[in-house]
């Protein structure tokens, strides 16, 4: 509000009470005209431009704050947040979805193996960005396939062991972007993948192994070809230069291919405290299969304990090639078990 100064001193009465003196005197300078300016407008000003934002960037801590304190991890990328929950959080996972509709932004979302049930993914309704999902091992049903409508980012999804059946299908087949399915140990019948695949030729649909199909002599195994998609090489000269612990993920599978000339030793980052555990020793020229899970950690050492580099695990099964040069430069040796204190 803007006026011209009144003669009278008498006191003013100022909408904004915590303002001592409602009344800001300014100069025009073209006129030499004093006016009078209510101190509040510039804060209303300042309120209407960035209030929102304010607010919204309080609401964003405060939901990290708590989808952490249930026990989940939030993890910000280039292409948004990635939240899953860990051991101890997955009891907690029903309690984390109101927090975590109000993260707009995230992207990928790990509720493998916890207690969610069809009710709960009525919270995934804000989440329009969403690319990968998790449900695998949850309580969720063909009602709670419902509320994935309107996820049209949504490229990847694993319902495995849950009580979704034939009649997903056509709902799942709406999901525009989504290329890759797992099907396995559902109520999903054959008949019902195979129109699936008709009205959606590209998506990869898995539906695991069927043992009881398996005849009682097997012929003999060929040799599987290694996975096409390669880790990059992480070389660490300490202990504290890797990642201090692994995310849990999607299982998957990786082959270690020692290149080098030594022998090396294959330590898996665990969660929490980042504790080390020693899995194998691979020989120079071996390769070794290894089941994982994305996002897990693994560290390569020397037969003396002394980091060479380590590899992180991606959404499919992939290979971690250990180099020719992966010789340790470093001085002292770690001792395995629990990540050090900084």
């Amino acid at each position: 509000m803007i006026r011209r100064a009144a003669p009278s001193t008498s006191a003013t009465v100022s909408p904004c009470h915590f303002l001592p003196d409602p009344l800001v005197t300014v100069l025009f300078m073209n006129r030499g005209l004093p006016i009078q300016i209510h101190h509040c407008v510039p804060f209303l000003i300042l309120e209407m431009l960035f209030g929102n934002r304010l607010l919204e960037g309080q609401e964003k801590e405060q939901a990290i704050a708590r989808i952490r304190e249930l026990g989940g991890f939030v993890n910000e990328t280039g292409q948004g947040l990635e939240i899953g929950m860990q051991l101890k959080g997955r009891q907690a996972a029903a309690r984390a979805m109101p927090w975590i509709s109000k993260l707009e932004e995230v992207v990928w979302l790990n509720l493998a193996d916890s207690n969610i049930r069809s009710q709960d993914l009525v919270y995934l309704k804000k989440l329009t960005k969403l690319k990968w999902l998790h449900l695998e091992k949850t309580g969720i049903d063909d009602k709670g396939l419902n509320h994935l409508e309107g996820l049209e980012e949504l490229e990847y999804l694993n319902v495995y062991a849950t009580g979704i059946s034939d009649a997903s299908l056509d709902r799942l087949a709406a999901l525009p972007k989504l290329k890759k399915l797992y099907l396995w140990q559902t109520r999903v019948t054959d008949q019902g993948i195979q129109q699936l695949r008709q009205k959606r030729k590209q998506m990869q649909i898995v539906q695991g192994i069927d043992l009881s199909q398996l005849a009682a002599n097997f012929p003999k195994e060929k040799d599987e070809p290694p996975p096409v998609l390669m880790l990059d090489w992480m070389s660490v000269q300490k202990r504290t230069d890797a990642p201090q612990r692994s995310d849990n993920g999607v299982n998957c599978q990786v082959w270690f291919e020692n290149r080098s000339s030594k022998p090396v030793k294959l330590f898996w980052i665990g969660y929490g405290a980042g504790e080390l555990k020693l899995y194998t020793k691979i020989r120079p020229g071996e390769t070794w299969k290894q089941n994982s899970y994305s996002r897990n950690v693994w560290l390569i050492t020397n037969l003396q304990d002394q980091p060479l580099g380590y590899f992180v695990v991606p959404e499919d099964n992939s290979r971690a090639i250990i180099p020719k040069d992966a010789v340790a430069n470093q001085a002292t040796p770690f001792r395995a078990g629990r990540y050090p204190r900084r």
